[in-house]
């Protein structure tokens, strides 16, 4: 399972919850290294076994669009002149989402990037920095009165400088 859609990859740590929260039987695949402390736990879960056809898509038709995306992504950031480093992306296996990384030493106001990376992939886009040191907010300037209305419709609060 991926992110409101399907996703495709390798595996390479399983763990088991326990009733209490705690964390059970754990494997690894052999030969890696794990950081519990960067393991982000996902919410999805694993389906079943990928076919042989859904792996050779995984490394072909889809990392060809990745490519072609982190190219694209590159081109639009640079003529927008936003300051940051798309580093690399990730289609979702049902090419419903494209996830974007970058790198920036500052919150980065990219929602014109997310607009035209939407019209011109047909595709969720998520723009994640990789700079765990950065929390990206809303800049300052960047939250229009429609900005506002629309926390407020949804109960949040916005963003504090």
């Amino acid at each position: 399972e991926g992110d409101r859609g399907e996703d495709c990859g390798l595996v390479v740590h399983t763990y088991q919850r326990l009733p209490d929260g705690s964390t059970g039987r754990s494997e690894t695949l052999e030969g890696v290294t794990i950081d519990m402390a960067k393991v982000k736990p996902e919410t999805g879960r694993v389906r079943r076994i990928a076919t042989e056809q859904e792996v050779e898509r995984l490394h072909g038709e889809i990392a060809t669009l990745e490519r072609h995306a982190l190219k694209t992504c590159r081109e639009r950031v640079d003529q927008m002149r936003i300051d940051m480093e798309v580093v690399d992306c990730e289609y979702q296996f049902d090419r419903k989402k494209i996830t974007f990384f970058f790198d920036s030493p500052r919150a980065v106001d990219f929602r014109e990037l997310t607009k035209d990376l939407f019209k011109h992939f047909g595709a969720r886009i998520w723009l994640e920095n990789i700079n765990s040191k950065v929390k990206n907010v809303v800049p300052d300037g960047a939250l229009s009165h429609a900005d506002k209305l629309l926390y407020a419709e949804r109960g949040l609060r916005p963003p504090r400088r």
